[in-house]
């Protein structure tokens, strides 16, 4: 995690689950703009800092970068909770973005271990995370955390074969974590045309499709850190 350029208690800070895939790039953007401190958590360290150099030619506040791979998730993720306890850290956001696709194909084709990849990817990696950072007692019960749950052609089979499970699983733990604690809420895309959408359905028409860094700002509005 490189150093912390900003005092965390002047911004809020946000993090950012699965910050390389493209609806993760798009809400980093938008909240770097509207002056959030931003903690950026993916697979891929050397894409992360890209990320960063990026932020940083902008002028905008460089971000914490946290690469966890999913074979060390239970040991990085407890890293990330002690290294949030030494800067003093308390998350006001935290949200789950979908993980990257390197190779993205559509759903008829995808092999039985690609698909048990994907479910991995976006289930367990997210979920792991999460619940490390609420027993690390870096959340408090106004923290927002929100799951983003895309239409069925919005995204790939990456996100789209966990909707619905993420769906059941956010009212069973908001069940479980009581009042003491913050609520898991989804977040509903309409249908995105992001380039990994584009690229793999090119026959599609591209007005059929709500523009990314739109859907994005309209739900900074709606969670209170952009003005209409």
């Amino acid at each position: 995690m490189p150093a912390h350029t900003v005092k965390a208690h002047i911004l809020p800070t946000w993090m950012i689950v699965g910050a390389l895939s493209d609806l993760g790039r798009a809400v980093a953007w938008q909240m770097a703009q509207e002056g959030i401190q931003l903690i950026l958590v993916d697979q891929h360290q050397d894409e992360l800092f890209t990320l960063a150099d990026e932020f940083e030619a902008k002028g905008l506040t460089t971000p914490l970068l946290v690469a966890i791979d999913l074979a060390n998730l239970e040991l990085g993720s407890q890293q990330l909770t002690d290294q949030l306890a030494q800067l003093k850290l308390t998350l006001d956001g935290w949200v789950w973005t979908g993980y990257h696709l390197k190779s993205p194909t559509p759903m008829l084709h995808i092999s039985l271990t690609d698909w048990q990849t994907e479910l991995t990817n976006n289930l367990t990696y997210p979920y792991w995370i999460l619940r490390t950072c609420i027993h690390g007692q870096t959340m408090r019960p106004s923290t927002q955390i929100w799951f983003a749950l895309p239409e069925a052609q919005s995204f790939t089979h990456a996100m789209g074969l966990s909707s619905s499970v993420w769906a059941v699983w956010l009212t069973q733990l908001s069940q479980e974590w009581g009042d003491d604690l913050p609520h898991p809420q989804l977040w509903y895309l309409p249908q995105v045309a992001d380039r990994i959408h584009r690229r793999i359905w090119p026959l599609a028409q591209l007005n059929d499709f709500h523009n990314l860094d739109v859907v994005v700002k309209n739900w900074l509005v709606q969670i209170g850190y952009r003005s209409n």
